[in-house]
């Protein structure tokens, strides 16, 4: 399987999930042994006792999911939707990204915020936010806020940004993800 993250398509990812599932219920060991690696509630259990569990799409939607790295399908799905066609500028990617770290009414979006994704979208493309002070703040990175703060005391305080937001209003991405997970 392909797991460059630039091939994802959502379409062909249900087919796979939905193919997936017609191998479980043909009983495939290829199939008993995927859901075994990706899926917890198959995890060290026989052909015999997966067979057992009554798998359904969404639980093949997961191990397709988990087997690229994803927690969940959603989260998946989340980040291909989240994916720009190639050759849009910085810009575009940074605000996708944004609308991905933030909940809607910060973003003007109708999405909920998603840090689990933003993280990795961030993983793969580092220099997204490149030293930006703003963008700092949405990851926690305290050594270019300070830096900044050291240089303009009164930039923490000065709306900016692609949101135009004051620096101290913005929680960083770390945050987030701790809130979610609890």
């Amino acid at each position: 399987m392909d797991r460059s993250p630039a091939r994802l398509n959502l379409e062909h990812l249900k087919k796979q999930a939905k193919e997936l599932i017609r191998l479980y219920r043909r009983q495939a060991p290829e199939a008993y042994a995927r859901f075994r690696h990706a899926l917890p509630a198959a995890a060290g259990r026989s052909d015999t006792e997966i067979a057992a569990l009554n798998l359904r799409l969404h639980d093949a939607q997961s191990c397709v999911a988990r087997d690229l790295g994803f927690a969940s399908w959603p989260d998946l799905r989340r980040y291909v939707d989240a994916q720009l066609p190639p050759g849009k500028s910085k810009a575009d990617r940074v605000r996708r990204w944004l609308q991905l770290v933030y909940a809607a009414d910060v973003a003007g979006t109708t999405d909920r915020a998603n840090p689990r994704v933003a993280a990795r979208m961030l993983t793969e493309d580092p220099g997204l936010i490149a030293d930006d002070p703003y963008l700092g703040c949405a990851i926690g990175d305290e050594a270019t806020v300070q830096r900044t703060a050291n240089d303009d005391p009164a930039w923490v305080n000065r709306p900016g940004g692609p949101f135009k937001l004051p620096p101290l209003d913005q929680q960083p991405l770390a945050a987030r993800n701790a809130r979610r997970t609890r």
